[in-house]
């Protein structure tokens, strides 16, 4: 609360839309190293999903696998790059 209070009384509203653009252009960034640093499966299938915006099913034919494995990838990739990129935040606010 303390950084938010900080940027209402020294920045006006054009700063406050520049510093959330490089805000999310960083934390774009961040999200998309540690998609890298993802097994190489689990990466491909999160990223059909979450970019592509693929089906658990339409993901699961197009790899040959189960949509259960599929469910459970995304959700493994999810947590982590949740863990890592709430890491990245705690450090930044």
């Amino acid at each position: 609360m303390v950084y938010q209070e900080y940027l209402e009384k020294y920045y006006d509203e054009r700063d406050q839309h520049l510093l959330e653009s490089i805000v999310s252009k960083d934390l774009s960034t961040k999200i998309h190293d540690v998609m890298d640093t993802l097994p190489e499966k689990q990466a491909k299938v999160f990223k059909l999903n979450k970019i592509e915006d693929l089906s658990y099913r339409e993901i699961a034919e197009k790899l040959g696998v189960s949509p259960n494995t599929v469910r459970n990838q995304i959700a493994i990739a999810t947590k982590i790059i949740r863990l890592k990129v709430n890491k990245l935040l705690t450090i930044l606010f």
